[in-house]
């Protein structure tokens, strides 16, 4: 008996002896600091390729550390400028924030097309999950809420809205596109489909019909700022396209014939006239009747949040235009770039797009797809790792890079869900590839999303990191 109450006694003291708890943010030493090496390639035929990346644990002089506390919409409670009641932009001492509606500074580390995909299986994994839509909602806005995400993107504010417990939240809408596409369809206009067509008499009375429902959002602190179209066509053909393929009687097409003749100080100017840097103005003196008009209506119904305005994307057209970004200024509160093809975010890049237009930048959209996720990954711009875990790292670096810029305000993952790729009717750029954070069935890829959440929680101590050196 007394053998077996010293076992006892031994087990109970051994059993609730308190655990000792892992220090969640530990000092690494800088000799163990090196960069990793990440294959990654552009195609599923290409070969691999290596990458030096970085998170915050192999980040020459950081160390993670506790996160500051954050006011209800995710910014630096500690801090404060002035409150406006909504979100807005100021560059202080540098560095660009968004502010929030209470006047604490804020980076919108974002989800995109926050939705749930369209598809009668995804339809019946949601159901069988989750319940209903609002409580699919809740659920996985608490997901990403605590792994760090401050934000939901472009695609999202439909589901989001009407939810108690939210994040913030971008609108967007598509003006351009509807009504190229409105021109196409009635009046046989042969152009690419995401042409914008600007000098259309009918193009303000057509949007100030079609997007008066951004007045539901117009009073919401949580809503950060509206979208408008995406990447639309700033090919270098445009005017060749303006010229030669819109309708003779059209009179955008006359817009620009006259535009070009009296830039080549002739009358009937033809394709062989145009220049590069013809071109380059021609786009210019687009988007300047784009987001003027386009803002100047958008304004009737939501003159409270930040126009965004359309997501530039082209590395051969807009973002090495500083005429076109110029004119971005003039109108955006926040330039938009979907940025893909470099690995790692150019430094130089962020400050030419800064400093050309005057305004920071959100990146609108980037991914990376896994090759371990059963996907083909054959459709999208992204780059293709072979593991998710490569996926989370290569969201580290990229976001590191990003803050480092002090530049940009936030970024957007595209996207919260995969594809079902059982469904030939979705989208063709989307349609088998692994880009989202759960699977079609909503199952999670968690090896990834953990590395997200390590960077996502050391945003403000690392803009604090790269702040300090400079000083």
């Amino acid at each position: 008996m007394y053998t077996l109450i010293i076992a006892i006694a031994t087990f109970l003291s051994v059993a609730c002896k308190p655990v000792e708890q892992t220090d969640p943010w530990p000092v690494i030493p800088e000799s163990e600091k090196e960069p990793l090496l990440v294959q990654s390639k552009a195609t599923p035929s290409d070969s691999y390729s290596t990458y030096e990346t970085y998170t915050v644990k192999n980040l020459p002089g950081f160390n993670p550390s506790a996160p500051p506390k954050l006011d209800k919409y995710g910014g630096i409670e500690s801090i404060t400028f002035d409150a406006t009641g909504f979100f807005r932009v100021e560059e202080i001492d540098g560095r660009w924030w968004i502010i929030t509606p209470l006047g604490h500074p804020f980076i919108a580390a974002s989800v995109g097309e926050m939705v749930v995909g369209g598809s009668d299986r995804q339809k019946r994994a949601m159901t069988s999950i989750f319940g209903t839509l609002p409580l699919w909602a809740a659920s996985e806005m608490d997901w990403i809420r605590s792994k760090g995400f401050t934000a939901l993107g472009r695609g999202s504010s439909s589901t989001v809205k009407d939810i108690p417990s939210r994040l913030p939240y971008c609108v967007y809408c598509d003006p351009m596109y509807a009504f190229s596409r409105n021109l196409q369809k009635n009046k046989g206009y042969d152009v690419p489909k995401a042409l914008p067509i600007l000098f259309d008499d009918e193009y303000e009375s057509y949007i100030s019909q079609y997007i008066r429902w951004l007045s539901l959002y117009a009073n919401d602190p949580y809503c950060i700022g509206i979208f408008t179209d995406n990447e639309l066509y700033w090919t270098n053909d445009i005017l060749k396209i303006y010229i030669t393929r819109l309708p003779a009687g059209c009179k955008s097409r006359k817009v620009a014939q006259e535009w070009l003749d009296e830039r080549k100080g002739k009358i009937n100017s033809g394709v062989s006239d145009i220049t590069p840097e013809d071109v380059d103005a021609f786009k210019a003196y687009c988007l300047d009747s784009y987001l003027s008009i386009t803002k100047n209506v958008l304004r009737m119904y939501d003159p409270n949040h930040m126009f965004i305005g359309q997501r530039f994307y082209s590395w051969t057209s807009e973002l090495v235009s500083p005429a076109m970004l110029d004119v971005a200024g003039r109108y955006m509160d926040i330039v938009s770039i979907n940025h893909y093809t470099k690995w790692t975010p150019s430094q130089q890049d962020f400050e030419n797009w800064s400093n050309w237009s005057g305004r920071p930048i959100i990146v609108s959209e980037f991914y990376v797809k896994g090759e371990d996720s059963g996907l083909p990954n054959n459709t999208g711009i992204g780059w293709i790792v072979p593991t998710q875990r490569d996926r989370g790292l290569f969201y580290e670096n990229f976001v590191i890079s990003l803050l480092k810029t002090k530049k940009c305000v936030g970024w957007q993952w595209f996207k919260y869900q995969d594809n079902d790729p059982e469904d030939l009717t979705a989208d063709p750029s989307n349609i088998d590839s692994n880009k989202g954070l759960v699977k079609w069935n909503f199952e999670r890829y968690d090896e990834m999303i953990d590395l997200m959440e390590e960077v996502n929680l050391q945003i403000y101590n690392l803009i604090e990191f790269y702040d300090t050196q400079n000083q």
